[in-house]
């Protein structure tokens, strides 16, 4: 399996995403199915037609993705979709924040960091370190975080964001956002280069651990 940086900003979108579908305030819940259901019917006194909430991963394995007709009829059926960053317009501003300023992305990691990341990378990915000093040098290491989140899914992996965002768009829904992109990016840059470089080393060393629980 391999990977560049073109795969990786065009999928920015699906590592940030969350899904909600409508929300207002003072709703309940249903609470039929609470052990297993991801989408809810919202209810209440003022809602005068039917509102869904839906809690879902950012990614999944392509065998355990579930995606029944009734859902897919559901959102079709929808008004309004919301997500946690919304539209296409909105999500392309990604491949533009996670660019660096200036400077090399591997120079703010020790050589035994850069070892292991290289080893782990060549290992897991298939990625020769030349390749990856060429195409990650210029960006954020949310960027090596992004390719180790989704390699841990495995090929092809399945993202309930961008079905749900897929059939609006064939349907003419329209989708808005609850944060803007530079909202979660500024949570990385507000940290330090150091912290954000131990965030890629603790994923390393934890993604045998993130591969067995994902089994």
């Amino acid at each position: 399996m391999s990977y560049n940086l073109k795969s990786i900003l065009n999928s920015v979108n699906v590592i940030i995403l969350t899904i909600a579908l409508v929300m207002s305030n003072n709703l309940q819940a249903q609470e039929s199915n609470q052990a297993s259901s991801l989408l809810w019917e919202i209810t209440g006194k003022k809602v005068k037609s039917p509102s869904y909430l839906m809690g879902t991963m950012h990614l999944i394995p392509k065998d355990k993705f579930y995606f029944p007709d009734d859902l897919r009829e559901k959102v079709s059926e929808t008004k309004l979709l919301v997500m946690e960053i919304g539209g296409i317009e909105e999500q392309m501003k990604a491949a533009g924040l996670i660019m660096l300023k200036d400077g090399n992305l591997f120079d703010h990691f020790s050589q035994p960091q850069k070892d292991t990341l290289f080893q782990y990378l060549q290992t897991e990915l298939e990625m020769d370190s030349s390749i990856v000093k060429q195409q990650f040098s210029r960006v954020k290491p949310f960027a090596l975080l992004q390719l180790m989140t989704r390699s841990a899914f495995g090929e092809n992996p399945e993202s309930y964001e961008l079905t749900l965002q897929g059939i609006a768009m064939q349907k003419n829904i329209p989708i808005k956002g609850l944060e803007t992109v530079e909202d979660q990016m500024a949570v990385f840059d507000n940290m330090g280069m150091e912290e954000q470089v131990e965030m890629v080393m603790s994923s390393i060393r934890n993604s045998e651990n993130s591969a067995d629980e994902m089994n």
